[in-house]
Parts: C-alpha cells; sequence; structure tokens
C-alpha cells in the first residue's frame, strides 16, 4: 500500500471554567504534544489560536499534526488511538480533558503542493497560517486548478501578493479514517466542506500564531 500523506486537524476549546486557558495550554504544548510526537509517525505538530474577526471563534484553539502516512492510523497497533487523556494538572476527579474540553477532529490527504520563493531558514516553523475550507464548486476541476482557485480566495496568487517565502499546501477530507473511540465524530454533512488549503508563512518565527 502506497504511503499517503496528509494531516490531522483538531479544533479545541476549553469548557469548565475550572479548566484555565493556560493550564489548557501548558497540557496541550507540554503533555499532550511531546506524547502524540513520541508515537513516531507524526513528523510535526503546531498550535495555533484563530485571529479572524470573520472566523467562527466558538473553537479558537487549532492543532495541526502532518503525517507520512495516514494509512498508520489503520493498523492495529497504531499508538495514536492509545495517546492518554488524562492528567493529574487537569480538573476534576479522573482528570481527563474530555471532562473539561471540546474537541473536533478532522482528516485531510495531501493533493497539491506549491512554493512560492525560496525556503527560509527554519521555514519549518510558520509563523501564520492562513486556511481555506471550501467544497469542490468546480466538477472535474484538476488538483493544481483548485489549488490555485482556493489562494485566489485567499488574496495570493500574484507577484506582488507574495514578499516572502510561503508554502502552500491543499488538502482533501478524508472521512475514511477511524475516530479515538473517546472523541465524538465530526459532525456536519460529509463532503460539506471537501477541500483544505492552508498557506504559510515561512521563517518569521512562531511570535504571533494566527489563523484566518
Amino acid at each position: 500500500m502506497s504511503h499517503k500523506p496528509g494531516i490531522i486537524v483538531v479544533h479545541s476549546r476549553p469548557l469548565s471554567p475550572l479548566l484555565p486557558p493556560i493550564v489548557f495550554q501548558t497540557w496541550y504544548e507540554n503533555i499532550h504534544i511531546p506524547d502524540v510526537l513520541a508515537t513516531g509517525h507524526v513528523s510535526s505538530a503546531a498550535r495555533y489560536r484563530l485571529t479572524s474577526p470573520e472566523a467562527n471563534n466558538s473553537m479558537p484553539f487549532l492543532a495541526v499534526y502532518h503525517l507520512p502516512d495516514m494509512n498508520w492510523l489503520h493498523q492495529d497497533n497504531c499508538q495514536f488511538w492509545k495517546i492518554p487523556l488524562h492528567s493529574k494538572i487537569l480538573p476534576g476527579d479522573h482528570s481527563s480533558i474530555l471532562d473539561v474540553a471540546e474537541f473536533k477532529t478532522e482528516f485531510y490527504e495531501t493533493v497539491d503542493t506549491v512554493q512560492f520563493g525560496e525556503p527560509a531558514d527554519g521555514g519549518n516553523v510558520p509563523s501564520k497560517l492562513l486556511l481555506n475550507f471550501f467544497p469542490q464548486s468546480k466538477q472535474g476541476a484538476d488538483s493544481r486548478s483548485l489549488h490555485q482557485s482556493a489562494l485566489a480566495n485567499l488574496g495570493i496568487g500574484g507577484s506582488e501578493t507574495i514578499q516572502q517565502s510561503m508554502k502552500s499546501t491543499l488538502f482533501k477530507a478524508d472521512q475514511s479514517r477511524p475516530h479515538h473511540p473517546a472523541v465524538p465524530a465530526p459532525r456536519g454533512t460529509p463532503g460539506e466542506m471537501e477541500y483544505l488549503c492552508t498557506v504559510r508563512k515561512l521563517g518569521l518565527g512562531l511570535v504571533d500564531p494566527a489563523v484566518i
């Protein structure tokens, strides 16, 4: 079976007043993400905070995990589904993150990638991430045409808009992937938002991460 690179996108928000933002951040960055990376099958992970005034801020936090092969999620011994969800730093009798926070998980496979400019030093660390979720509006359109259309929607395409090194990837939603047994499956109409276009502005350092 050929490798299928892709990403896992996790939207989240604290639900309980007993979970201060700093504790949620500490659990995510110091406990959960290291556990995810320790599986050996996730090449990188990053967290972001929604900053666009047009965005739906009901789930203001976003985590993106890059996988060299999404097929790993189907293996019987896949450690991703065994990552602990409990921690002593969390509030509550059982200290489960699912008791005090809400998550929505989505899976996407890579279909096209475009690099603008030369990769900058430290280019694997984005300072800003632009997102465009959209349905397939052009029946029969190839992946590059869909990608260019998504970039145009983000105001990117002409050389005058590219002032720094950027990397854009087009992903297609993959609803065949399994979900953590303790986490509800994503809500919504299947295929409603079939594609995701991401643009990473590279080489500026993770100072003020944002998602638009």
